[in-house]
């Protein structure tokens, strides 16, 4: 009875995994599809694209790069994003710790009204300002602006930076920024030299998050 009772809990086992790699893979589907889609539909002329959509490409157009590249100016707007990129999550890394900072370590009236205002930001998707940005800044005449982009795109990353830093550094011990004013080091310095070093880590977590 014990070797039957075991060999039938193999196969239930065994079943069970079975059925996880059948749901898994079909979760690998439905999320690799569209890529897929996308990529054979980039390799197809316009009536491949219209008349036979999920059908593979009977030539493939390699052409289509070459003026998606040039024509389309992909080249230049991949590098205005990377900059764009680059410029925002570190503005907001180095403002987001600075605030993380005093959130963390400090305590003043009403800090906890500026910690949730600062959460408050991660509820507000940035699509139901975006029309109103825009209508705003074409009055204001600043559109096509790198810095007002930074900062734009900066404000949004924010919140979610303060949420993740502050977090992060209510666990550091306090020792560390007494050693730091101990040897002469003001509030900017405690920050740099000290705050910084210690939260590298979790710095890189959130430029991965808000990428």
């Amino acid at each position: 009875m014990e070797i039957s009772s075991n060999s039938h809990a193999i196969r239930k086992k065994r079943v069970r995994g079975i059925m996880l790699y059948i749901v898994l893979s079909i979760f690998a589907v439905i999320c690799l599809y569209p890529v897929f889609f996308t990529l054979t539909s980039s390799l197809k002329n316009n009536t491949e694209i219209f008349t036979e959509p999920f059908s593979l490409p009977r030539t493939p157009q390699w052409e289509n790069y070459v003026r998606a590249w040039t024509i389309g100016k992909m080249g230049v707007y991949f590098k205005n994003s990377i900059i764009l990129t680059a410029a925002t999550l570190f503005v907001s890394a180095i403002i987001g710790s600075m605030a993380s900072y005093i959130l963390a370590k400090y305590t003043f009236k009403g800090k906890s009204f500026v910690y949730i205002l600062f959460l408050a930001g991660m509820m507000i998707p940035i699509q139901t300002v975006i029309i109103p940005l825009a209508f705003t800044f074409g009055k204001l005449g600043i559109v096509d602006n790198f810095p007002v982009l930074v900062l734009l795109y900066s404000a949004f990353c924010l919140s979610m930076t303060v949420f993740i830093v502050t977090g992060y550094m209510k666990g550091l011990p306090d020792e560390l920024e007494e050693a730091a004013v101990m040897d002469g080091a003001n509030l900017l310095q405690q920050i740099w030299y000290v705050e910084l070093p210690a939260i590298k880590d979790i710095i890189v977590i959130q430029f991965i998050l808000q990428a």
